[in-house]
C-alpha cells in the first residue's frame, strides 16, 4: 500500500452542513414513503421522521454552533488519524522477540537460562502406581 497523507481538516461550514443535513433528511422521507412501516405510519402515527439537528429553524446561535461543531471535528480528525496511521504501521510489523513478551508470561514460559519451559501433561493419573510406572517406562524409552 503506498503512504497516504493525510490533509489538514477544514472549518465546518454550517450553511453546508445544514443543507447536507437536509439532503439526508429528504431522503430518508422518500425511503420511508415507500417503506413498509408507511402502513403502520398512515395507522397508528408512529415512526417520527429525524429532524436536522442544526439550521436555522433549530433556535441555536450560529457562532456557538459552529464552535461546537469545529471543537468535534477535531477530535473526530484526530483520532481518525492517529487509528489511520496505527492501521497503516501494522501493515509491516517489526519481528518480535523474546524481550517483546509481557513479563508475566517471560516467567511463566521461559526459565532463566533463557531456554522454553515446557509442561507436560500425561494422560494417566500419575498418583496412582499403574499409572507412574507407565510415565517411567515410556520417559526411559525416550517419550512417545
Amino acid at each position: 500500500m503506498a503512504p497516504v497523507r493525510i490533509g489538514r481538516s477544514s472549518p465546518v461550514d454550517l450553511g453546508r452542513l445544514t443543507k447536507a443535513l437536509g439532503d439526508i433528511k429528504r431522503r430518508f422521507d422518500v425511503v420511508a414513503d415507500r417503506g413498509p412501516a408507511r402502513s403502520c405510519r398512515l395507522r397508528c402515527g408512529r415512526h417520527r421522521r429525524p429532524e436536522p439537528c442544526c439550521g436555522s429553524s433549530s433556535g441555536v446561535d450560529r457562532d456557538s454552533a459552529e464552535a461546537a461543531l469545529n471543537y468535534l471535528q477535531v477530535q473526530l480528525y484526530r483520532d481518525f488519524v492517529t487509528k489511520f496511521y496505527s492501521l497503516q504501521r501494522n501493515l509491516s510489523p517489526t519481528v518480535m522477540t523474546i524481550k517483546d513478551v509481557p513479563e508475566e508470561l517471560r516467567r511463566k514460559f521461559i526459565g532463566q537460562s533463557g531456554h522454553f519451559l515446557i509442561q507436560v501433561h500425561p494422560k494417566v493419573d500419575i498418583w496412582e502406581q499403574g499409572g507412574r510406572a507407565a510415565v517411567r517406562h515410556r520417559a526411559a524409552l525416550g517419550g512417545s
